[in-house]
């Protein structure tokens, strides 16, 4: 639960400090528009020899973009010039490496299964139950609301029963819909029904992705929705 904590936190900010650790890796200097969808991935291929299997554009206009390659290694590429940046592995980065410690505790077997994924997965639920039994000790007493102050001035003991008390009563929607979500990515199915019994309706299917069939049409389009939005 610690680590998952720690890590979790981490990683809302782990993509700005390997920005800010090294800017030359991860920005570049915005012009007017980034190249054609194809000419990028041809310049790619050309640097790395290998062939490009998906492109993740930035958000902003400074940061890099991010292509994976067929050997499942990635580059990040300045999309103006095509220049590859810096080409890795994608769980060497501050990032990659917070999430696997996040998600699987790093341990990955050779079929490149995840052991530790469902242990983590585990503590998580055991987290939802403790805050759940924790919110319900608090409401079951008569004068619960009372309960709800800290006396700076009470002893150690009194004072950190306390902050418990009142800290878990505050947070305690917000962890356990964190730690539900983090789960649903381990049971999506499991996490799927608890979510349509609690709301007493289905959860709407995505729909299916069109397949591409012409490479340069749809590298142009792609080129064209980024421009427009």
């Amino acid at each position: 639960m610690i680590s998952s904590s720690i890590t979790g936190a981490l990683l809302v900010y782990a993509k700005d400090i390997q920005h800010f650790v090294n800017p030359d890796y991860w920005r570049v200097e915005p012009q007017s528009k980034p190249l054609d969808f194809s000419q990028l991935i041809n310049q790619v291929e050309a640097q790395t020899l290998q062939q490009v299997s998906r492109v993740e554009p930035a958000h902003e206009q400074s940061l890099a973009w991010q292509l994976a390659l067929a050997n499942q290694r990635y580059v990040s590429v300045n999309p103006y010039t095509g220049s590859v940046l810096l080409e890795y592995d994608y769980y060497e980065t501050f990032y990659g490496f917070t999430m696997a410690f996040h998600r699987w505790l790093l341990l990955q077997n050779k079929d490149g299964s995840h052991p530790f994924k469902v242990w983590v997965s585990i503590a998580t639920l055991c987290l939802i139950v403790e805050v759940l039994l924790g919110f319900y000790l608090w409401i079951r007493p008569k004068h619960r609301l009372k309960r709800l102050k800290i006396n700076k001035k009470a002893k150690a003991r009194t004072l950190f029963y306390q902050l418990h008390t009142v800290i878990g009563v505050y947070l305690c929607l917000p962890i356990a819909l964190i730690a539900f979500s983090g789960i649903a990515f381990h049971w999506p199915s499991q996490t799927s029904s608890v979510v349509e019994v609690i709301t007493f309706s289905d959860i709407e299917q995505r729909p299916q992705a069109p397949e591409i069939t012409a490479q340069p049409i749809a590298t142009r389009q792609l080129t064209l929705a980024l421009e427009r939005g």
